[in-house]
């Protein structure tokens, strides 16, 4: 268990994590371990407890990822023993899935949730995941398809649970005032906690070069990029695609006025981070916004080693901004002891950059390109 004293906050957060998630999903069962994490919510002294919490006004959610599932709960002071209770019964607990109710609704529910996140963007960063890491870009869908979630059974999530979930390593992380907070169990060190999630996903050099697939005739297109950084590089890796966001907003919309917006996000697991960055742009300025990837991506400018490190204060400012909650300091101490597990604390610019450069001399690029159109 990990435990940060913050006085400050009236609020305390509870999080339980176990490692392992999408990338362990069983061979064409994808969206599994994304199942279980719903239907654990349906097991009758699980939904008791969450109810009786949420009647009281607290927050209690969960999620899954590629390599870690999180159930958490966020209450008062006086709701803290029965929120610890709820947290502690769905990761330590045995949990008897035939007991589990509405399982054919809930598979109506995540199959609501795949349309709901369904998008052209989504859709471009499948096909940069496939092209990025081959045959193994399937299991990074944690929702799973229509397929794969609709041929779920109690026996699947069983055997999951008995093979994966039951058996993984778990840890409770707790942000609140720790006059307010009595352990159940001792504090314990943070050198002393859950051992780190290493994943089996590295990108294919063979990969195939850049495909144009523009399938109608609408005027509209998606420019997607992605980009892969390895573990050691990772913080380096993603102020970089801060950077290069930056230039080409500047190159692309305010010079020469091709897009409004580039939309940015990013995708951690234990062996590194893909980043994405998607525009929106007219087919008529197609090349134009290929040429400004590839000279900004392959041309590397005088000083952009300190202005990296200028880019990385902003964003260290906007993260210590954005995590000033009980919630966010919760998570962000949970992914510390996981996926990002030992990382260092400063950042090697200069070293990151001969990567990089390293990597085009040998004619390989850290990147991959597709372009669609809107698909009818």
């Amino acid at each position: 268990m990990l435990i940060e004293d913050k006085n400050t906050f009236q609020a305390i957060a509870i999080g339980g994590w176990l490692n392992s998630g999408a990338f362990y999903d069983y061979e064409g069962k994808c969206g599994l371990h994304h199942f279980m994490e719903h239907i654990i919510f349906n097991i009758p002294k699980i939904r008791q407890l969450s109810d009786a919490l949420k009647e009281k006004g607290a927050v209690i959610n969960a999620f899954t990822s590629h390599e870690i599932i999180c159930f958490y709960a966020v209450c008062l002071e006086e709701d803290y023993e029965k929120a610890y209770e709820l947290i502690e019964t769905i990761i330590v607990s045995r949990l008897d899935f035939s007991k589990a109710e509405n399982f054919e609704n809930e598979k109506k529910i995540i199959l609501n949730e795949i349309e709901y996140h369904s998008s052209y963007t989504e859709y471009l960063k499948e096909l940069l995941l496939q092209q990025m890491f081959g045959k193994t870009a399937e299991q990074f869908s944690i929702l799973g398809n229509e397929k794969s979630v609709s041929g779920v059974t109690a026996l699947d999530v069983t055997a999951l649970y008995n093979d994966k979930f039951s058996n993984c390593n778990k840890l409770i992380t707790i942000i609140g005032n720790s006059t307010k907070i009595k352990a159940p169990v001792e504090k314990e060190e943070r050198n002393n906690t859950l051992l780190p999630v290493y994943g089996s996903i590295m990108p294919d050099k063979k990969r195939e070069p850049l495909i144009q697939e523009v399938k109608d005739k609408d005027e509209i297109c998606y420019y997607g990029i992605s980009l892969f950084y390895p573990k050691q590089y990772r913080k380096e890796g993603l102020t970089f695609t801060e950077y290069v966001k930056g230039e080409l907003l500047e190159e692309i919309r305010e010079t020469n006025g091709a897009a409004y917006r580039i939309d940015g996000s990013n995708m951690n697991f234990g062996q590194g981070a893909v980043s994405f960055l998607i525009i929106k742009i007219m087919k008529k300025d197609v090349e134009l916004v290929k040429n400004c990837i590839h000279t900004i991506l392959r041309t590397f400018k005088d000083g952009l080693i300190e202005k990296l490190y200028e880019i990385q204060k902003k964003v260290t400012t906007r993260s210590q901004i954005k995590n000033d909650n009980v919630l966010s300091r919760m998570l962000n101490l949970g992914y510390e002891q996981t996926i990002l597990f030992r990382e260092g604390e400063t950042c090697e610019m200069e070293t990151f950059l001969n990567y990089l450069k390293t990597t085009l001399e040998k004619g390989e690029d850290y990147y991959c390109q597709r372009i669609i159109g809107r698909i009818k």
